[in-house]
């Protein structure tokens, strides 16, 4: 097990620095030509920066090796960008943001849009140096020319705060967190062994700035207040009819195969803004044991594939990384999410997760199904860039705006 050397003795380099002493060399590349050396440094930044790593170093058997895939197998542009102190020879890393350039559909047009799927600077960096390597990310970022804008999902507070300098489009429907638990008692007593949120070190990390805002409650009173949503859910939300309009079947693959792009075509116009998806990016996101343990679920009717999800297992809490079904086909929905819930029961998950658009088709399938909205503080990001067509953009503000969004477009799963 590699130990971060930032954890407990920090280098020469980083101790005796003062801003605004401090000279920060910046530098970015292809993702591609980042060395192991490099990506082994890197997981040791993140894993000071965020109390023990972000959550995916715990979820995946060799960080490095979920890094490679994520930045280095990504199918499409990619883009990593490294501050350390100038002049230093140590190699230790003050700062680390990787970009991808994921595919779009606007309104049935592709478009790139850039999304800042990692970043972390060292918490030894404080006052003007700070802000100089903060500054110096923003600008190799908005210099990346492989987007028509800029779209991710940001959940730490301080990436929030600094939306008001961004010029940003705002979705008029927000992102639901949505919940179904399995096992109560054991949903609310928490994952046994977790990190603890605030965990041993000098960062401030969203799970610790939530964890010191949020009064400790004991497991009986979240566990009464828990049975009170879930009634309250049940009587709010009428039954849906959802009585198959035709007999179809669901079964495991172990990957998308070329059925699935014909039934592409045939989703994607349904909604004004989806990420593009086809065979080959399917089967990078949710095939490659680097990725994370996933379960590919398809409802198929004489050969002919009508819907898929996708279920995260091998955790606490499960998760509906993605769900598409055919325009009209709720029934197919329904019929997929209720074999997930079966799925992730079986595997040992207390509870399900799901993200999804209010006013979504899918919302009104996943409150029949018993999910449970709660609170989130993750937010889409959506903002244009010098180049942006902001006219095009626009509509993402009205009501109307169809828009599909899971867990599985972003790296949170």
């Amino acid at each position: 097990m590699q130990v971060s050397p930032y954890a407990h003795d920090e280098p020469a380099v980083l101790s005796a620095l003062s801003p605004p002493a401090v000279r920060l060399a910046m530098h970015s590349r292809d993702a591609t030509e980042v060395t192991r050396e490099e990506w082994r440094r890197t997981v040791e930044l993140l894993t000071v920066a965020f109390n023990g790593g972000p959550g995916w170093t715990t979820a995946t058997e060799d960080p490095i090796d979920h890094l490679v895939w994520k930045l280095v197998d990504f199918p499409g542009a990619t883009r990593a960008f490294f501050g350390a102190a100038a002049g230093a020879d140590d190699g230790a890393l003050l700062g680390f943001a990787a970009t991808l350039s994921r595919r779009w559909l606007l309104r049935g047009h592709p478009r790139l849009a850039s999304d800042i799927v990692d970043a972390a600077l060292h918490p030894s960096m404080q006052g003007r140096v700070l802000l100089e390597l903060a500054r110096g990310f923003q600008r190799e970022i908005a210099a990346w020319p492989e987007a028509d804008f800029a779209f991710g999902f940001a959940s730490h507070p301080a990436s929030l705060r600094n939306r008001r300098f961004q010029g940003r489009h705002d979705l008029h429907h927000p992102l639901d967190t949505h919940v179904r638990p399995l096992d109560l008692l054991r949903f609310v007593r928490g994952e046994p062994g977790r990190r603890t949120a605030d965990g041993d070190g000098p960062s401030t990390t969203r799970a610790h700035i939530e964890a010191t805002r949020r009064r400790a409650r004991p497991t009986l009173a979240r566990y009464l207040a828990w049975q009170g949503r879930i009634t309250v859910q049940r009587l709010r939300n009428a039954s849906v009819d959802v009585r198959p309009q035709s007999p179809f079947t669901i079964a495991t693959q172990s990957c998308f195969d070329e059925r699935v792009e014909d039934f592409l075509p045939c989703v994607s116009p349904s909604f004004d803004l989806i990420q593009y998806r086809d065979c080959g990016f399917l089967n990078w996101r949710y095939t490659d044991a680097r990725a994370g343990a996933f379960v590919i679920r398809v409802a198929e009717e004489q050969g002919r594939m009508l819907g898929y999800a996708v279920l995260r297992t091998g955790h606490h809490l499960a998760d509906i990384a993605d769900l598409l079904v055919l325009p009209g086909r709720l029934d197919v929905a329904h019929a997929l999410i209720a074999d997930t819930l079966g799925l992730a029961r079986k595997s040992g998950a207390a509870a399900v997760r799901s993200w999804m658009i209010r006013e979504h088709p899918y919302e009104t399938i996943l409150a029949d199904q018993g999910f449970v909205r709660v609170r989130t503080s993750t937010k889409p990001v959506f903002h244009a860039r010098p180049g942006s067509d902001t006219e095009e953009l626009a509509f993402l503000r009205d009501p109307s705006a169809r828009i599909h969004l899971m867990l599985g477009d972003s790296d949170h799963v």
